[in-house]
This record gives structure tokens, C-alpha cells and sequence, in this order.
């Protein structure tokens, strides 16, 4: 039963935080659907915290929900440390929020189908795509988009 929770928030948070990487940003509509996507990681990570058949006891895995819910307080409660361009971090943590459901998911499929399949094959190198898409293309183009090219150019070169 809470396995089953569990994989329904995944699922859902999947779809939901897919939506909002591709719409637009900082409209009613984005906050909206924000929301909803923080209660399904919440629930998702909540649920992680207490499912132990693999294991049989907590682990690393449990260790990455605990951090998964952190940078979920950080996303959401930015604007206290960050101020006016608290979105800034946001988006990046978001992502990698997002990206992180998708690891997870790779790596509970990658428990059932071997390793040197297509199938595994074709998830890592997709997981690369999207890894790249988001980190080199989306959010530094959305960060662009919300500040302006001079500000988004000097944070990318800072991090980059």
C-alpha cells in the first residue's frame, strides 16, 4: 500500500514537474501547478522515508529523500535567504529536484532490468539528454528571460 503511494507520487510528480519545465515562468498558472508539484515531492519523499522492503532497514537511499525534502525548503523558502532573485536558485533547485525524481526512477528500474540491456542503455543516455537540456539550455535560458542577459551571463560564468 504505501509502495504503491509512493509510486503514484513519483509517477504524478514526474508528469507535474515535466509540465511546469516547459511552461512558462512566474505566472498564476506556474505558482499554481508549483504547488501541487511540492506536495507530490513531499509526499513522494515523505513515503520514501518509511519503505523498507528492499533493504529491510534505512540506507542511502533514505538519506537522499532526507536531502530531496531540504532542497525542497530551499526552493520554496529561498526568497528569505535570497531576496529579491530568490528564483534564481529556485529554478536551478527545482530542476535538480526534478532530475532527481528521474535518477531515482532509473535507479529502482535499473533493480529490475539488467544492466547491458537496450532498456537501461537507452534510460541512461536520455537522463544524459535531459541533464544537459535542463542545466545548459532551459533554466539558464529561463534565468535570461526573468533577469535580463547581462545579469544571467555573469551568473553563468560565475558557476561555470
Amino acid at each position: 500500500m504505501l509502495g504503491t503511494f509512493h509510486l503514484m507520487a513519483a509517477v504524478l510528480a514526474l508528469v507535474v514537474g515535466g509540465v511546469q519545465l516547459v511552461r512558462p515562468k512566474g505566472t498564476a498558472p506556474h505558482r499554481r501547478l508549483g504547488w501541487v508539484y511540492a506536495l507530490l515531492v513531499l509526499a513522494l519523499n515523505g513515503s520514501a522515508l518509511f519503505v523498507y522492503r528492499e533493504t529491510g532497514s534505512w540506507n542511502r537511499f533514505h538519506w537522499l529523500a532526507v536531502l530531496s525534502l531540504v532542497t525542497l525548503l530551499v526552493a520554496l523558502g529561498g526568497f528569505v535567504v535570497f531576496g529579491r532573485r530568490w528564483w534564481v536558485p529556485h529554478a536551478y533547485v527545482m530542476a535538480g529536484s526534478y532530475l532527481g525524481i528521474v535518477l531515482a526512477g532509473l535507479l529502482q528500474l535499473a533493480t529490475h532490468v539488467p544492466a547491458g540491456s537496450t532498456v537501461m542503455s537507452l534510460a541512461w543516455i536520455l537522463t544524459g539528454v535531459l541533464t544537459g537540456w535542463l542545466f545548459l539550455h532551459k533554466v539558464p535560458a529561463d534565468v535570461r528571460h526573468m533577469v535580463g542577459e547581462g545579469w544571467a551571463s555573469r551568473l553563468s560564468r560565475a558557476c561555470g
